[in-house]
């Protein structure tokens, strides 16, 4: 994520799968990696453009683990 997330939660409304949850409290997004497809819904639908999907292959994730995302 990019430092204008503003925590609006549209990303996590827009995720087919459910994969990115928003919490506004925290300021912080949490990406259940193996719920993600790659579909990119997230990333067209941010009105402040502070997500982006790596092309990049990166470790196949193997486990129910969560990436967590602060901001500032």
């Amino acid at each position: 994520t990019r430092d204008n997330c503003v925590y609006c939660t549209v990303c996590a409304k827009k995720c087919p799968t459910g994969a990115l949850k928003v919490d506004r409290a925290q300021k912080k997004l949490i990406l259940e990696r193996l719920r993600c497809i790659s579909c990119a819904c997230c990333v067209e639908i941010c009105p402040k453009n502070s997500l982006s999907l790596s092309t990049g292959h990166g470790f196949p994730a193997t486990s129910r683990d969560s990436e967590i995302f602060h901001g500032g």
